[in-house]
């Protein structure tokens, strides 16, 4: 594909490539007529601007990158939405890559991030193996900020969640119901958001005298696919719950599905709870009790940690978003 350039614009404006690139900058020296000539021209040929040049020539590069970990899942969507809107109000622009959960991948889109000249790096990494890319960036003291998981040993800028009150708030929900028998449903040991979870829906049960049972931890990597599979095998089997939290709404949705087509009823048969208030927990029936992150919050407020990080060179900070629960008929 052949992209029109200044030069072309400059002769068929009748004027010099300087006078073409001040007036598309919309710098002074250039008359209100002659810029409204230019950008007329350049609109009528498809001139785009070439920002990898402009960014080479000026060393102004204003591009970061996002490393996440599945941008088919809707949390990560509506984090997105809110680093763009943090990047766009400070004149930065971003360059997303999806791991997919894959260890290689993210070395590989860290590699990437540098190879563009990418001024700072967003990164939600990977739970139980991203520890040693986090380290890198470290050792090459590079502008980051970890979103949503973080490393237990390595102090570095986080924006997160309180997902020790999540665990806490959703298990003491389902002991209010009459719940004692409460299965959590999804993740993994070692994975931060997991365990903090886990820590506080541990910490509800032991103030009203319970334990959780191993029987009821059923761990995965959570989509779709797999809860749903996971949750046909447990309704299918002689219960030892009546009720589930979920790991996350992706787990609870599938859960949900599974639980239907079993013949069971939530929340007569089964109450369910799921963490992240994702777009559908609404629509379906019953409708998905589920605590609300700020997803978009959380992405705003990345983004600009990093952009203070790229420019002032502040002290690390944690930043802890509080978490809200959302009632819905699934309990």
């Amino acid at each position: 594909m052949r992209y029109p350039t200044i030069k072309e614009i400059a002769s068929i404006a009748g004027v010099s490539a300087n006078t073409v690139s001040r007036a598309l900058r919309g710098e002074s020296g250039v008359s209100q007529e002659t810029t409204a000539k230019i950008r007329k021209i350049a609109g009528q040929i498809g001139y785009e601007r070439n920002v990898l040049a402009s960014h080479l020539r000026t060393r102004q590069n204003r591009t970061v990158g996002v490393i996440i970990i599945d941008n088919s899942n809707p949390f990560y969507a509506e984090v997105l939405k809110g680093i763009e809107a943090g990047c766009k109000l400070r004149g930065y622009q971003i360059l997303i890559y999806n791991t997919q959960g894959d260890h290689a991948k993210e070395e590989q889109a860290i590699r990437l991030m540098f190879s563009y000249r990418a001024r700072g790096i967003i990164i939600d990494p990977i739970p139980n193996c991203g520890e040693s890319h986090v380290r890198l960036l470290k050792e090459k003291d590079f502008p980051f900020v970890l979103a949503s998981h973080y490393c237990k040993d390595i102090q570095a800028n986080w924006v997160g969640y309180d997902d020790h009150e999540v665990g806490r708030t959703l298990g003491e929900l389902l002991i209010s119901k009459g719940h004692s028998k409460i299965l959590f449903f999804g993740g993994y040991p070692g994975d931060s958001t997991y365990d903090d979870r886990f820590e506080g829906f541990c910490a509800a049960l032991r103030a009203h005298g319970l334990e959780p049972r191993p029987e009821n931890i059923v761990n995965f990597q959570v989509d779709g696919d797999m809860a749903y599979r996971k949750m046909k095998l447990l309704v299918a089997s002689p219960r030892r719950f009546t009720a589930i939290m979920a790991y996350n709404d992706i787990a609870a949705l599938a859960a949900l599905k599974a639980i239907k087509e079993e013949g069971l009823r939530v929340p007569h048969d089964i109450a369910l709870v799921g963490v992240d208030d994702i777009a559908m927990t609404d629509l379906v029936e019953p409708g998905l009790t589920t605590m609300h992150l700020p997803k978009q919050q959380a992405g705003q407020v990345a983004a600009e940690l990093l952009i203070d990080c790229i420019e002032n060179h502040p002290p690390e900070r944690r930043i802890v978003l509080k978490p809200r629960l959302v009632l819905r008929g699934s309990v």
